[in-house]
């Protein structure tokens, strides 16, 4: 196909309209933990363009996740797009992983 306009993955719109989609999503985050030994049987996700990721104090600040996943587990998998690797990634996984646990859990 030619077209007049090239647009990268790596283009934020592109990246979260592409990756929205459940069976591609699903697909790859099969492929993904396949890849690091994990063995899921994901058959049903929500999936979420922008989500806000609050924190548990009224002052922490809101993160904006480019695709949240949220497994039929209950597991949260936030899948983002960087063309350089920031700090923010950090703060991304603290606060899904804090969000996840409940008062009293180990971790």
């Amino acid at each position: 196909m030619q077209t007049e306009l090239f647009v990268n993955l790596t283009n934020d719109i592109l990246f979260k309209h592409v990756f929205s989609h459940k069976q591609l999503i699903i697909s790859l985050l099969t492929a993904f933990f396949h890849s690091i030994g994990m063995q899921k049987n994901i058959s049903e996700v929500e999936v979420y363009k922008d989500y806000p990721m609050y924190g548990k104090k009224v002052l922490d600040k809101v993160f904006f996740g480019d695709i949240v996943v949220i497994l039929d587990t209950g597991e949260i998998v936030s899948v983002e797009m960087y063309n350089q690797l920031y700090m923010k990634s950090t703060s991304y996984l603290s606060r899904l992983f804090g969000n996840q646990l409940k008062k009293g859990d180990t971790y």
